[in-house]
């Protein structure tokens, strides 16, 4: 069977929304929350996009919020454990699934994480989860897709906006600083030669 190849695709999980892009220019945002469905719950043909990853349906998105059903966010107990929930990379292969609709070979995915997780070795888990990975069960509405990944790259967030900002920008930066307001939290980062020298 044909499976589309993409070159890069980079995804951002935060605490409430999920931000991607397949060509690194379009970002694409939607709300980071799911609703079961069980039975009786829902009338199945008011949701256009039904997902069932290991035979779990869920919605997701902004169906999920229209929905009134009950919300969950991908973020497992602790905030920090989240990587290693069923429920996060879930998260990551309905919204490929759902962006996409069909079946797909990513030769780099890149996720972002707080620079506070990075340093407790949560950048390891992640690429435990997806890299050198294949996922046959995910099925959209009628339809079965298959997510092959080959290589994961984990990078600390901040980095993200700095390569963003820098690729618009005619002259080389030396430094700057970066406030990031997240969902309930800001973190200040700043980096001096393409490296992180403070972070808060």
């Amino acid at each position: 069977y044909y499976m589309k190849n993409l070159s890069i695709v980079a995804i951002d999980i935060g605490n409430g929304y999920i931000k991607r892009t397949y060509d690194g220019k379009n970002v694409m945002v939607d709300p980071a929350t799911f609703s079961y469905i069980q039975a009786q719950q829902f009338s199945l043909s008011n949701w256009d996009n039904i997902i069932s990853i290991n035979g779990q349906e869920a919605i997701y998105g902004q169906e999920a919020v229209l929905s009134k059903g009950q919300l969950h966010m991908p973020l497992g107990e602790q905030d920090v454990n989240r990587y290693e929930t069923e429920e996060f990379k879930d998260m990551v292969l309905a919204t490929l699934a759902l962006d996409r609709k069909q079946n797909m070979l990513i030769e780099k995915l890149v996720l972002g994480l707080p620079i506070q997780h990075m340093k407790f070795g949560k950048a390891d888990i992640l690429k435990r989860v997806f890299e050198h990975k294949e996922f046959d069960n995910i099925q959209c509405n009628d339809s079965r897709y298959k997510i092959a990944i080959k290589e994961v790259i984990v990078m600390p967030q901040p980095m993200g906006s700095f390569f963003y900002y820098t690729t618009k920008q005619k002259e080389p930066i030396e430094s700057i600083l970066i406030i990031d307001g997240g969902f309930g939290t800001i973190d200040y980062t700043e980096i001096h030669n393409n490296r992180i020298t403070y972070s808060d």
